[in-house]
């Protein structure tokens, strides 16, 4: 079911240590999870396994395990981890959720973040930790059910968590009301918070009224970078930064003719520039089916200039995560 440890070199125009770890299906319906070594120029296959469920996967760089979610067999999500140590695959969760997604590690604490639903019929999403050293598992215990966690960035550097949150009740009542219009339903409200490494709310930062596809903190825990469009109309999709302290937006880029839906930022270590998504007008094959390809890009802010780091041809990248190793 598992296949880890294959080699390939890919070519990159970035020069940093570090990794990227990447999220990828390809044309075949498989999801492959790449640890993309920066310095070495090479991609290592952690991971391949049949689509059941969004893909998404994390590396313990200390434990020598990979974690990622798959479908069981009483159609729930869970969470799973091979330990390349003795190339054994266990389930973690069971019956604590009906459904996990958006796995993020912290490498020096040994902690597993992740998204989840307790419940077949919630319809709000919450925040679950899994602890690597002591196998514990704790939950963020929200008793709102009209709070739901949209999306999740961890910054190690600060042991924080940016949690950006929305109303489950506000984005149906916009998606009934655009119904009953005949129109394109309008945004909910996204919330941008802090959370520390044990799930407990710190303060609440910014709130914004756009379709986000993307967030992540910098480094040093002031700025929120985020890829968004205003309306579903248009779909024009940007990269801005929001200042923590002074809530003030600076927008870096937008689609243009080569790079487009430009998503998923997310800051190198000293906020010089960012790793984003685009598609590009490369054609190509998945499940049959054309689609556009998928390029993990850097832009540079001083020279505002995008370079591509890493594509490959024969499937898509879902989704991506920075480790510079620093933690």
């Amino acid at each position: 079911m598992f296949n880890i440890n294959k080699n390939e070199e890919i070519n990159t125009l970035e020069n940093s240590g570090g990794y990227l770890y990447i999220n990828y299906v390809d044309s075949n319906l498989n999801h492959r999870f790449f640890q993309y070594d920066f310095s070495a120029k090479k991609n290592k296959e952690l991971l391949s396994k049949g689509v059941t469920e969004y893909p998404t996967a994390t590396f313990s760089r200390m434990q020598n395990e990979v974690y990622f979610t798959a479908e069981t067999n009483e159609q729930t999500s869970q969470l799973f981890k091979t330990d390349f140590k003795n190339n054994k695959t266990i389930q973690i969760t069971k019956d604590q959720f009906y459904h996990v997604d958006l796995l993020e590690i912290d490498q020096a604490n040994q902690k597993v973040f992740m998204r989840v639903l307790e419940e077949k019929n919630d319809r709000n999403f919450q925040l679950a930790i899994y602890d690597l050293n002591t196998k514990n598992l704790y939950k963020w215990g929200n008793r709102n059910k009209d709070t739901t966690v949209s999306m999740m960035d961890y910054n190690p550097h600060f042991e924080q968590i940016l949690v950006v949150t929305n109303s489950v009740k506000e984005e149906f009542e916009k998606v009934n009301e655009a119904n009953k219009k005949g129109t394109l339903p309008k945004s909910p409200s996204y919330t941008f918070s802090i959370y520390n490494k044990e799930g407990k709310r710190v303060k609440d930062i910014a709130s914004i009224d756009a379709f986000l596809t993307g967030v992540s903190l910098s480094s040093d825990g002031k700025n929120i970078l985020i890829s968004y469009y205003n309306n579903l109309e248009e779909q024009t999709s940007k990269i801005a930064s929001i200042d923590v302290e002074t809530q003030k937006m600076r927008e870096y880029s937008q689609d243009s003719s080569k790079l487009s839906r430009i998503r998923e930022p997310i800051y190198n270590s000293d906020k010089s520039g960012f790793y984003f998504l685009a598609d590009i007008d490369k054609p190509i094959i998945i499940n049959n089916e054309k689609v556009k390809g998928v390029t993990i890009n850097f832009y540079d802010i001083k020279k505002k200039v995008s370079s591509e780091v890493w594509f490959k041809e024969d499937g898509q990248v879902i989704n991506f995560h920075l480790d510079d190793k620093s933690n």
